[in-house]
């Protein structure tokens, strides 16, 4: 951990050097393509091209901005943004069956970092109760107004 932190002078572990050189494949592809991207699904061939392994590219955030451009990225982070937003509107901080919610849509973009979780399941599941969690959050405050 202090060596991904940079608190260590100790070299970097080998595995973190070479997700830094995935995140720089991919954002140097993002700057060739930058609108629509190269397609979903295809940076596995960037990295077999740039680092002789076919993989993705390790960080959520640079696989969606290369895989989908501009476009793509704030397509799909555009539901976790509102649901963030309307979450933290409807003060559900203060609604503790909704926290939960909340704190696992913000665990999980934080957990993007370090993973790539747009092919995964749980991923859409977590996005759903998130969209639920909206809508209960509304009819309460509906409720509560009228």
């Amino acid at each position: 951990m202090r060596g991904i932190l940079g608190l260590s002078t100790e070299h970097k572990e080998g595995s973190m050097v070479l997700r830094n050189q995935m995140i720089e494949v991919g954002l140097d592809q993002f700057k060739r393509t930058p609108i629509f991207g190269i397609g979903f699904g295809s940076t596995h061939a960037l990295c077999r091209k740039y680092l002789d392994r076919s993989t993705y590219l390790h960080n959520n955030f640079v696989e969606v901005l290369t895989s989908g451009g501009i476009v793509g990225f704030l397509l799909y982070y555009s539901m976790h943004w509102y649901i963030l937003k309307n979450l933290w509107k409807a003060r559900v901080f203060r609604d503790n069956e909704l926290q939960l919610c909340l704190l696992l849509i913000f665990v999980h973009l934080l957990g993007d970092y370090g993973t790539v979780s747009f092919y995964k399941k749980p991923t859409y599941i977590i996005i759903t109760l998130g969209f639920l969690a909206v809508s209960m959050a509304k009819r309460r405050t509906a409720e509560n107004e009228s």
